[in-house]
């Protein structure tokens, strides 16, 4: 048995399988790390402009500051160049999720479940349910 085995190994035929096949993983195994370097930067970029958002978020929640609470519009609704700014980030990240369908689904919730009702009665409830869609969004965008 150990002869057989030996006679295998020292073949020259054995010698080019495994350097072909040494070759091939480690090609498919470094593109596979580059993919995950790519999302980790694009997901960075992603996180990073909600931080604020979900910091103000954040403090409403805990203070249950009314003033904050029912005012979407301080921290949801930004201005026109918040605004934009969270849709480059959408478009530079979007090449990299795995599951598009529903990251377009929690984009969605994000930017128009999360909207103040004047009907609610709990504005507290509306931040809340805007924390969950953000959370839910952010969710994509973990490093992996």
């Amino acid at each position: 048995m150990i002869d057989f085995l030996l006679n295998i190994i020292t073949h020259p035929a054995f010698s080019a399988v495994t350097f072909f096949a040494g070759l091939i993983l480690g090609n498919y195994f470094s593109i596979h790390r580059d993919r995950r370097i790519e999302f980790n930067k694009s997901a960075a970029i992603f996180r990073d402009e909600f931080v604020d958002e979900m910091i103000e978020i954040r403090k409403a929640i805990e203070t249950r500051d009314p003033g904050k609470q029912g005012d979407f519009f301080i921290f949801h609704f930004h201005g026109k160049s918040e605004l934009l700014s969270h849709e480059k980030a959408k478009i530079i990240f979007e090449p990299y999720v795995s599951d598009l369908k529903g990251f377009n689904a929690a984009w969605y919730d994000y930017t128009h479940g999360g909207k103040y009702s004047a009907t609610e009665k709990d504005p507290h409830k509306h931040t809340m349910i805007l924390r969950d869609h953000l959370d839910a969004l952010l969710k994509f965008a973990e490093p992996k």
